[in-house]
């Protein structure tokens, strides 16, 4: 009776291991722990300086359902056949109109809260549909409020009803487990404003990855149209930032330095697989320095080190692989150099890096 619930449930537990169970599960709180703490510092974050002075605003805050229409964009050759994408998502943000908030004076204001949303992939039987949750800011690219344009970005995580399986769903070589990060990117325009109703229309790109830690993982991504409607149900004006205004900004610049451990697991192999074999720690270690602008945004460059225990695992068990046994953990290695900016918004940062490698002998 079991083996045939656990079978018509289609969880493949011949290929869960511990670690894995542990990875999902640290996947899922800290999600769940993220979206909580986003969502408590919206709600609450701005209650005691409005009880300082009358001149802070009370924040707008907003309930946002989405519709979203789109295609597959294709990863490989062939791919699968999709009769397009529909996507439904209800937002959940907050305008933040303190202006004795540094942060929020220096990135005019912007738009933070959490997405829900569905998704059809048209291809039930290989893509199935998937369910995501992921927090978001928005920047505003004018100084209006009404008839302006924003950007949004968003990062969270998916949950798909199907992916590999070698037996019963062989062609889904995009999504490797069941569980994956979910990437957002949009940009909006407002079409109708009104007293308690915004609509607008937008396009969206939606990445998702397991960033592989489970093969095979060529991602899924789809370009969308969008329409939306933000309904307030409290919306007030937003005070501009007058020049010269102390409240308004921080100017000043830092020197810092920082020290970063990083921890994660990773299938062995290429994109496409081969798929279903043990999971090996990836382990970073980093130093980098450089310059706050503004108290706002961080440039800084920097070098790590990381270590791959598949590399030191097939460099130890295979005969092709001699020349690098004498030193066999340093074989396992990387050395590279990485220049980044991460742009610090409140109690919450987005950070981009790009980096070069100066060692990794066994790659090739």
């Amino acid at each position: 009776m079991v083996k045939k619930s656990l079978s018509y449930l289609s969880i493949p537990l011949r290929f869960i291991t511990v670690r894995e169970v542990g990875v999902i599960i640290n996947l899922v709180i800290k999600l769940i722990s993220t979206c909580l703490i986003v969502i408590l510092f919206l709600l609450t974050g701005n209650n005691s300086l409005a009880q300082k002075t009358d001149s802070i605003l009370l924040n707008d805050i907003f309930i946002q359902p989405e519709l979203l229409f789109g295609k597959i964009v294709p990863t490989r050759k062939p791919f699968p056949y999709s009769a397009g994408v529909t996507t439904g998502m209800v937002s959940v943000g907050i305008i933040n109109n303190n202006r004795e908030k540094y942060w929020n004076n220096y990135y005019n204001y912007p738009t933070a809260g959490v997405s829900f949303s569905y998704t059809n992939l048209g291809n039930e039987i290989v893509f199935g549909d998937a369910f995501s949750i992921a927090p978001f800011i928005q920047f505003k690219w004018s100084k209006h409020k009404i008839n302006t344009s924003y950007f949004k970005f968003g990062i969270g995580t998916s949950y798909f009803m199907k992916y590999y399986n070698k037996a019963t769903d062989s062609t889904n070589l995009m999504i490797g487990s069941h569980f994956t990060w979910n990437f957002q990117i949009a940009g909006y325009r407002y079409i109708y404003n009104g007293s308690s109703i915004n609509i607008k229309v937008g396009i969206a790109y939606i990445h998702n990855s397991n960033g592989h830690i489970q093969l095979p993982n060529n991602g899924l991504n789809t370009a969308n149209i969008s329409l939306a409607a933000e309904v307030f149900t409290r919306k007030s004006d937003i005070r501009n930032c007058y020049p010269g205004d102390s409240l308004c900004m921080d100017r000043s610049n830092h020197y810092f330095f920082q020290v970063r451990d990083g921890n994660g697991v990773q299938e062995f192999g290429g994109r496409n697989g081969p798929a279903g074999s043990t999971k090996k720690g990836v382990y970073t270690a980093a130093m980098s320095g450089g310059i706050i602008f503004n108290q706002q945004i961080k440039v800084h460059a920097g070098f790590a080190y990381r270590y791959y225990e598949h590399y030191y695992e097939y460099i130890m068990q295979l005969p092709n692989t001699s020349s690098f046994r004498s030193h066999p953990r340093w074989n396992a290695s990387n050395v590279f150099v990485f220049l980044g900016c991460e742009f610090m918004i409140g109690h919450f940062s987005i950070a981009v890096d790009e980096g070069i490698n100066l060692y990794k002998p066994f790659y090739p």
